[in-house]
């Protein structure tokens, strides 16, 4: 859902956001899986933590789990 305020109408065009996507670059590629290798077994406050990039399910660890999401999505590309 979106909330818009005032009297403006807005559009939004569709958008997909793939789990596994570490850099941001709406790919889900080799260096993402570097990323989340980085981060393995980090949790939050950890030094390899990088602010929970690779935590893809959002559970404060970067484990086998956020693997299985980026491999779910390997080789995909979001829409932009």
């Amino acid at each position: 859902p979106v909330t818009v305020s005032g009297s403006g109408t807005v559009i939004v065009p569709p958008v997909t956001l793939l789990g596994g996507d570490a850099n941001g670059d709406d790919a889900v590629d080799v260096l993402d899986l570097a990323e989340l290798i980085t981060a393995f077994d980090s949790s939050d406050g950890d030094p390899n933590w990088n602010e929970g990039i690779a935590d893809f399910n959002y559970d404060g660890t970067v484990d086998v789990f956020d693997l299985a999401i980026l491999v779910q999505n390997f080789d995909q590309t979001g829409e932009g």
